[in-house]
Protein backbone atom coordinates (compact mmCIF):
# COMPACT_ATOMS: atom_id res chain seq x y z
CA UNK A 1 0.00 0.00 0.00
CA UNK A 2 2.84 2.41 0.10
CA UNK A 3 3.15 2.33 -3.52
CA UNK A 4 -0.50 3.33 -3.61
CA UNK A 5 0.22 6.40 -1.27
CA UNK A 6 3.30 7.12 -3.26
CA UNK A 7 1.19 6.87 -6.77
CA UNK A 8 -1.82 9.05 -4.73
CA UNK A 9 0.62 11.96 -3.99
CA UNK A 10 2.38 12.02 -8.08
CA UNK A 11 -1.13 11.42 -9.54
CA UNK A 12 -1.95 14.57 -7.66
CA UNK A 13 1.22 16.59 -7.83
CA UNK A 14 1.40 16.07 -11.78
CA UNK A 15 -2.17 17.20 -12.16
CA UNK A 16 -1.84 20.29 -10.33
CA UNK A 17 1.23 21.39 -11.67
CA UNK A 18 -0.20 20.65 -15.01
CA UNK A 19 -3.17 22.51 -14.45
CA UNK A 20 -1.04 25.52 -13.34
CA UNK A 21 1.11 25.41 -16.48
CA UNK A 22 -1.90 25.53 -18.41
CA UNK A 23 -3.61 27.95 -16.81
CA UNK A 24 -1.09 30.66 -16.41
CA UNK A 25 -0.89 30.18 -20.69
CA UNK A 26 -5.12 30.48 -21.30
CA UNK A 27 -5.27 33.79 -22.90
CA UNK A 28 -5.38 32.49 -26.87
CA UNK A 29 -8.50 33.00 -28.61
CA UNK A 30 -11.56 30.96 -28.99
CA UNK A 31 -12.06 30.70 -32.24
CA UNK A 32 -9.76 27.76 -32.44
CA UNK A 33 -10.67 24.20 -33.28
CA UNK A 34 -8.69 22.52 -30.73
CA UNK A 35 -9.98 22.67 -26.75
CA UNK A 36 -8.03 21.38 -23.55
CA UNK A 37 -10.18 21.12 -20.29
CA UNK A 38 -10.75 19.40 -17.43
CA UNK A 39 -10.11 19.32 -13.44
CA UNK A 40 -8.15 17.44 -11.35
CA UNK A 41 -9.14 17.61 -6.97
CA UNK A 42 -7.61 15.54 -3.92
CA UNK A 43 -10.54 15.31 -1.64
CA UNK A 44 -10.12 14.03 1.56
CA UNK A 45 -11.88 13.53 5.24
CA UNK A 46 -9.92 13.02 8.78
CA UNK A 47 -11.24 12.25 12.61
CA UNK A 48 -8.83 12.10 15.30
CA UNK A 49 -9.90 10.62 19.01
CA UNK A 50 -7.55 10.44 21.93
CA UNK A 51 -9.71 9.70 25.17
CA UNK A 52 -12.55 9.59 24.13
CA UNK A 53 -15.00 7.61 26.50
CA UNK A 54 -17.99 7.21 23.86
CA UNK A 55 -15.50 5.07 21.53
CA UNK A 56 -14.68 5.47 18.02
CA UNK A 57 -11.63 5.50 15.79
CA UNK A 58 -9.27 7.31 14.20
CA UNK A 59 -9.56 8.01 10.38
CA UNK A 60 -8.51 9.29 7.06
CA UNK A 61 -9.54 9.22 3.67
CA UNK A 62 -8.32 10.64 0.68
CA UNK A 63 -9.12 10.48 -3.02
CA UNK A 64 -7.70 11.69 -6.11
CA UNK A 65 -10.45 12.98 -8.75
CA UNK A 66 -8.73 13.66 -12.60
CA UNK A 67 -11.36 14.37 -15.36
CA UNK A 68 -9.90 15.94 -18.96
CA UNK A 69 -11.47 16.66 -22.17
CA UNK A 70 -9.57 16.68 -25.51
CA UNK A 71 -11.39 18.12 -28.38
CA UNK A 72 -11.76 18.83 -31.88
CA UNK A 73 -14.27 20.51 -33.68
CA UNK A 74 -14.06 22.42 -37.30
CA UNK A 75 -17.09 22.69 -39.60
CA UNK A 76 -19.01 19.19 -39.64
CA UNK A 77 -15.97 17.02 -37.89
CA UNK A 78 -16.27 16.39 -34.45
CA UNK A 79 -13.16 14.40 -32.26
CA UNK A 80 -13.96 14.16 -28.32
CA UNK A 81 -11.35 12.32 -26.48
CA UNK A 82 -11.81 11.92 -22.80
CA UNK A 83 -10.06 10.33 -19.93
CA UNK A 84 -10.73 10.16 -16.28
CA UNK A 85 -9.28 8.47 -13.40
CA UNK A 86 -10.10 8.29 -9.49
CA UNK A 87 -7.71 6.56 -7.08
CA UNK A 88 -9.01 6.31 -3.72
CA UNK A 89 -7.96 5.31 -0.16
CA UNK A 90 -8.99 5.25 3.35
CA UNK A 91 -7.15 4.34 6.78
CA UNK A 92 -9.50 3.18 10.31
CA UNK A 93 -8.42 2.92 13.19
CA UNK A 94 -4.60 0.16 13.34
CA UNK A 95 -6.19 -1.38 10.07
CA UNK A 96 -3.60 -0.78 6.87
CA UNK A 97 -4.59 1.69 4.59
CA UNK A 98 -7.30 -0.02 2.33
CA UNK A 99 -7.90 0.91 -1.84
CA UNK A 100 -11.70 2.19 -1.99
CA UNK A 101 -11.65 3.82 -5.70
CA UNK A 102 -9.33 2.62 -8.45
CA UNK A 103 -11.18 3.55 -11.94
CA UNK A 104 -9.44 4.37 -15.08
CA UNK A 105 -11.76 5.02 -18.20
CA UNK A 106 -10.99 6.17 -21.92
CA UNK A 107 -13.23 7.23 -24.42
CA UNK A 108 -12.57 8.33 -28.28
CA UNK A 109 -15.88 9.96 -30.35
CA UNK A 110 -15.62 10.84 -33.78
CA UNK A 111 -18.60 12.56 -35.05
CA UNK A 112 -19.98 13.65 -38.58
CA UNK A 113 -22.65 16.43 -38.80
CA UNK A 114 -25.32 15.34 -41.06
CA UNK A 115 -27.21 17.83 -41.45
CA UNK A 116 -26.18 21.20 -39.55
CA UNK A 117 -28.66 20.77 -36.76
CA UNK A 118 -26.35 19.32 -34.44
CA UNK A 119 -27.45 15.18 -35.52
CA UNK A 120 -23.88 13.43 -36.07
CA UNK A 121 -22.64 10.10 -37.22
CA UNK A 122 -20.97 8.95 -34.97
CA UNK A 123 -18.17 6.14 -33.85
CA UNK A 124 -16.95 5.66 -30.39
CA UNK A 125 -14.69 3.54 -28.64
CA UNK A 126 -14.38 3.49 -24.64
CA UNK A 127 -12.34 1.57 -22.70
CA UNK A 128 -12.44 0.98 -18.60
CA UNK A 129 -10.59 -0.92 -16.12
CA UNK A 130 -8.49 -0.28 -12.51
CA UNK A 131 -4.63 -0.07 -12.04
CA UNK A 132 -4.11 -1.74 -8.57
CA UNK A 133 -4.92 -5.00 -6.88
CA UNK A 134 -8.35 -4.66 -5.26
CA UNK A 135 -9.15 -6.87 -2.35
CA UNK A 136 -12.46 -8.68 -0.68
CA UNK A 137 -12.36 -6.71 2.58
CA UNK A 138 -16.26 -6.53 3.14
CA UNK A 139 -15.41 -10.27 4.11
CA UNK A 140 -12.10 -9.45 5.79
CA UNK A 141 -9.77 -11.56 3.27
CA UNK A 142 -7.15 -8.37 2.42
CA UNK A 143 -4.58 -10.77 1.48
CA UNK A 144 -5.75 -12.24 -1.57
CA UNK A 145 -6.49 -10.33 -4.70
CA UNK A 146 -9.53 -10.47 -6.68
CA UNK A 147 -9.09 -8.17 -9.43
CA UNK A 148 -5.69 -5.73 -11.12
CA UNK A 149 -5.56 -3.83 -13.82
CA UNK A 150 -7.22 -5.73 -16.81
CA UNK A 151 -8.34 -8.54 -14.97
CA UNK A 152 -11.20 -6.88 -15.91
CA UNK A 153 -11.15 -4.61 -18.65
CA UNK A 154 -13.51 -3.43 -20.65
CA UNK A 155 -14.15 -2.40 -24.18
CA UNK A 156 -17.35 -0.90 -26.22
CA UNK A 157 -16.73 -0.34 -29.49
CA UNK A 158 -20.49 1.77 -31.21
CA UNK A 159 -21.90 3.05 -34.56
CA UNK A 160 -24.75 4.65 -34.30
CA UNK A 161 -26.36 8.97 -34.46
CA UNK A 162 -25.87 11.48 -31.73
CA UNK A 163 -27.58 14.41 -30.92
CA UNK A 164 -25.13 17.19 -29.07
CA UNK A 165 -26.57 20.58 -28.02
CA UNK A 166 -23.56 22.79 -27.45
CA UNK A 167 -21.03 21.89 -24.89
CA UNK A 168 -24.08 21.01 -22.75
CA UNK A 169 -25.80 17.70 -23.72
CA UNK A 170 -25.01 14.78 -25.54
CA UNK A 171 -26.80 11.70 -26.47
CA UNK A 172 -25.92 8.93 -28.47
CA UNK A 173 -28.28 5.65 -30.33
CA UNK A 174 -25.94 2.87 -31.89
CA UNK A 175 -27.73 -0.27 -33.22
CA UNK A 176 -24.81 -1.59 -33.48
CA UNK A 177 -22.04 -2.12 -30.98
CA UNK A 178 -19.81 -4.68 -29.49
CA UNK A 179 -19.01 -4.85 -26.29
CA UNK A 180 -15.91 -6.64 -24.61
CA UNK A 181 -15.45 -8.07 -21.05
CA UNK A 182 -12.01 -9.35 -20.91
CA UNK A 183 -8.98 -11.00 -18.53
CA UNK A 184 -5.28 -11.30 -19.02
CA UNK A 185 -5.28 -13.04 -15.78
CA UNK A 186 -7.44 -16.36 -15.05
CA UNK A 187 -5.33 -18.37 -13.17
CA UNK A 188 -5.03 -15.82 -10.23
CA UNK A 189 -8.67 -14.43 -10.73
CA UNK A 190 -12.22 -16.03 -11.08
CA UNK A 191 -14.08 -14.87 -14.47
CA UNK A 192 -17.03 -15.97 -13.03
CA UNK A 193 -16.88 -12.85 -10.70
CA UNK A 194 -17.05 -10.56 -13.87
CA UNK A 195 -19.32 -12.35 -16.22
CA UNK A 196 -17.04 -14.34 -18.53
CA UNK A 197 -17.53 -18.39 -17.87
CA UNK A 198 -15.34 -21.25 -16.48
CA UNK A 199 -12.62 -21.76 -18.50
CA UNK A 200 -12.99 -18.63 -20.54
CA UNK A 201 -10.82 -15.24 -20.61
CA UNK A 202 -13.29 -12.84 -22.56
CA UNK A 203 -16.81 -12.52 -23.08
CA UNK A 204 -18.05 -11.00 -26.06
CA UNK A 205 -21.18 -9.24 -26.66
CA UNK A 206 -23.09 -7.51 -29.75
CA UNK A 207 -26.41 -5.36 -29.04
CA UNK A 208 -27.51 -1.84 -29.05
CA UNK A 209 -25.45 0.95 -27.16
CA UNK A 210 -27.08 4.09 -25.39
CA UNK A 211 -24.75 7.08 -24.03
CA UNK A 212 -25.90 10.13 -22.46
CA UNK A 213 -23.71 12.84 -21.20
CA UNK A 214 -24.97 15.98 -19.07
CA UNK A 215 -22.72 18.83 -17.92
CA UNK A 216 -23.90 22.32 -16.91
CA UNK A 217 -23.34 24.50 -13.86
CA UNK A 218 -26.84 24.14 -12.52
CA UNK A 219 -26.96 26.84 -10.01
CA UNK A 220 -24.03 29.25 -9.19
CA UNK A 221 -21.05 27.49 -7.87
CA UNK A 222 -22.87 24.02 -8.42
CA UNK A 223 -21.35 22.08 -11.68
CA UNK A 224 -23.52 18.36 -12.51
CA UNK A 225 -21.61 16.10 -14.72
CA UNK A 226 -23.48 12.85 -15.67
CA UNK A 227 -22.97 10.37 -18.12
CA UNK A 228 -25.44 7.27 -18.79
CA UNK A 229 -24.56 3.97 -20.96
CA UNK A 230 -26.78 1.37 -21.38
CA UNK A 231 -26.47 -1.86 -23.14
CA UNK A 232 -28.92 -4.34 -24.44
CA UNK A 233 -27.13 -7.67 -25.26
CA UNK A 234 -29.33 -8.78 -28.66
CA UNK A 235 -28.30 -12.71 -27.99
CA UNK A 236 -28.40 -13.27 -24.20
CA UNK A 237 -30.96 -12.19 -22.07
CA UNK A 238 -32.25 -9.74 -24.32
CA UNK A 239 -34.71 -8.47 -21.80
CA UNK A 240 -31.85 -7.00 -19.11
CA UNK A 241 -29.99 -3.92 -19.88
CA UNK A 242 -26.46 -3.38 -18.88
CA UNK A 243 -26.29 0.27 -16.51
CA UNK A 244 -23.18 1.99 -15.66
CA UNK A 245 -24.32 5.50 -14.66
CA UNK A 246 -21.27 8.03 -13.30
CA UNK A 247 -22.50 11.26 -11.53
CA UNK A 248 -20.30 13.86 -10.13
CA UNK A 249 -21.38 17.22 -8.26
CA UNK A 250 -19.08 19.97 -7.18
CA UNK A 251 -19.74 22.54 -4.97
CA UNK A 252 -17.32 25.46 -5.58
CA UNK A 253 -16.18 27.50 -2.02
CA UNK A 254 -13.66 29.32 -4.19
CA UNK A 255 -11.14 28.83 -6.97
CA UNK A 256 -9.25 26.00 -5.55
CA UNK A 257 -11.47 24.56 -2.80
CA UNK A 258 -14.60 22.07 -3.30
CA UNK A 259 -16.52 19.99 -2.07
CA UNK A 260 -17.11 16.32 -4.46
CA UNK A 261 -20.15 13.92 -4.55
CA UNK A 262 -19.12 11.35 -6.94
CA UNK A 263 -21.89 8.34 -7.47
CA UNK A 264 -21.65 5.28 -9.98
CA UNK A 265 -23.82 2.71 -10.20
CA UNK A 266 -23.63 -0.35 -11.99
CA UNK A 267 -25.62 -3.32 -12.97
CA UNK A 268 -25.06 -6.09 -15.15
CA UNK A 269 -26.86 -9.24 -15.55
CA UNK A 270 -23.99 -11.65 -16.35
CA UNK A 271 -21.84 -10.53 -12.65
CA UNK A 272 -23.13 -12.52 -9.76
CA UNK A 273 -23.35 -10.47 -6.39
CA UNK A 274 -21.48 -12.72 -3.58
CA UNK A 275 -24.34 -13.65 -0.68
CA UNK A 276 -23.35 -14.92 2.46
CA UNK A 277 -23.36 -19.36 2.16
CA UNK A 278 -21.78 -18.97 -1.16
CA UNK A 279 -24.62 -18.06 -2.56
CA UNK A 280 -24.97 -15.17 -5.44
CA UNK A 281 -28.20 -12.95 -6.84
CA UNK A 282 -28.21 -9.99 -9.34
CA UNK A 283 -28.32 -6.59 -8.23
CA UNK A 284 -27.12 -3.34 -8.19
CA UNK A 285 -23.68 -2.14 -7.62
CA UNK A 286 -23.60 1.26 -5.45
CA UNK A 287 -20.60 3.14 -4.94
CA UNK A 288 -20.54 6.87 -3.22
CA UNK A 289 -18.03 9.29 -1.88
CA UNK A 290 -18.12 13.02 -0.52
CA UNK A 291 -14.90 15.05 0.50
CA UNK A 292 -14.00 18.80 0.30
CA UNK A 293 -10.52 19.65 -1.31
CA UNK A 294 -7.73 21.50 -3.22
CA UNK A 295 -8.94 21.23 -7.06
CA UNK A 296 -7.54 23.09 -9.78
CA UNK A 297 -9.85 23.37 -13.59
CA UNK A 298 -8.51 24.23 -17.16
CA UNK A 299 -10.09 25.54 -20.15
CA UNK A 300 -7.65 26.31 -22.80
CA UNK A 301 -8.31 26.75 -26.45
CA UNK A 302 -5.74 26.54 -29.47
Amino acid sequence: MRLLVTVCLFILSASLTLAQETGENNELLKDTVWRFEGQSSFNFTQGFLENWTQGGENFLSGIILNDYTLSYDKEKSSWENNMSYKLGATQQGEERLRKNEDLFDFSSKYGYDLSNKNIFFTNIISFKTQMFKGFDYANDNDSIAISRFLNPGHIVIATGFEYKYKKILSAMASPLSGKVTLMTDTAHYDPVAFGIDEGENFRAEMGAYVKIKFKKEVVKNVNLSTTLELFNNYFSNPENIDIDWQTTITFNVNKYIKTTIFAHVIYDDDVPIPLTGGRTTRNFQIKETLGIGLAYSINKYK
